[in-house]
């Protein structure tokens, strides 16, 4: 294992009982690195989750920091701070002593309690008991509790689900602040929105097959989707010059040209832009204006979670 690698899976497959819902999936994640694991419900996000934290069985090898999770799960939940989707909140307990209990078994000082409750905002509702509390509080205070431990490795599931705009975007700035103290954060989502805004890293899976792993323009150049150019130009366009322009845009790399009156449209992939853009002036003609509808990161998951159903 690479000494800049702290969680690797080679793969790692995982059946329930004669069902398979992980299939030979195979990643890296150094360290300090932010990592989004992306796919729709059920895509086997949260079992891959268990079998790093070595909470379930499974085949194959998984290394959290250089320790074998078949063997050593105890100490690699020792060092990670995880936040499943369904948390173990004490219903008849405060907030403050579902804090202060949880900081007691993880031999956490207890002013780290307040600290945490200060940071989540949580000051008026320290009283209130865990099931008086609504979903985005109940989140809120998983999160505090997550924030008690300063582990190096954060794994969250489905972290944003239940909060409301405001609590997202306080959720997205903490992970932009752990992530500036080099933590290695892990973080299972089926919300498009959180690839970017936390990570442009990005793993892809779907039916417990692992689609893609990479940066998120690296997704939408895989997909080898279509950018289209609307360019208006200067000339009425006749037959000759239609030929001309058609003619170099394909040479360029240009697909589904359209041209009429004053109008230019191109379909191209998105790398070759530049030198469709270049060639409409190769070809005479002059340009007055253009506009750029490039793909966006909803097409591109919606087509490779697509690909995978067939």
């Amino acid at each position: 294992m690479d000494t800049s690698t702290l969680i690797e899976v080679e793969n790692l497959s995982k059946r329930y009982g004669k069902v398979k819902v992980i299939y030979d999936i195979n990643f890296k994640v150094e360290k300090g690195e932010v990592v989004v694991l992306l796919g729709p419900n059920g895509a086997g996000k949260s079992t891959i989750l268990k079998c790093i934290l070595g909470l379930v069985k499974y085949r194959g090898n998984i290394f959290v920091d250089g320790l074998d999770a078949k063997k050593k799960g105890r100490e690699i939940r020792r060092k990670i701070t995880y936040i499943p989707q369904q948390f173990m909140l004490y219903p008849n307990l405060t907030v403050e002593n579902n804090l202060k209990f949880y900081a007691d078994i993880k031999g956490i000082a207890r002013n780290a309690v307040s600290q945490s409750i200060e940071k989540s905002k949580l000051e008026h509702f320290t009283d209130k008991l865990a099931k008086d509390l609504s979903e985005g509080l109940r989140q809120r205070l998983m999160l505090a509790i997550a924030g008690l431990a300063d582990s190096s490795i954060l794994l969250f599931d489905e972290p944003t689900a239940n909060l409301d705009l405001k609590r997202v975007l306080e959720f997205k700035d903490m992970i932009r602040a752990e992530s500036k103290k080099e933590k290695t954060i892990l973080l299972s989502t089926h919300l498009l929105s959180d690839v970017n805004e936390i990570s442009e890293n990005v793993i892809v899976v779907n039916k417990g097959k692992l689609l893609f792993r990479g940066g998120a323009d690296d997704l939408l150049k895989k997909m080898k989707l279509k950018t289209d150019i609307i360019l208006t130009v200067q000339e009425n366009l006749n037959t000759k010059s239609i030929d001309t322009a058609k003619d170099l845009l394909l040479r360029a790399g240009a697909e589904n040209v359209s041209l009429k009156d004053e109008f230019v449209i191109v379909s191209t992939e998105s790398s070759r832009k530049i030198s469709v853009l270049k060639s409409v002036e190769e070809a005479g003609l002059t340009i007055k204006d253009f506009r750029i509808s490039e793909p966006n990161l909803e097409e591109a998951f919606l087509k490779i979670t697509g690909e995978n159903e067939e």
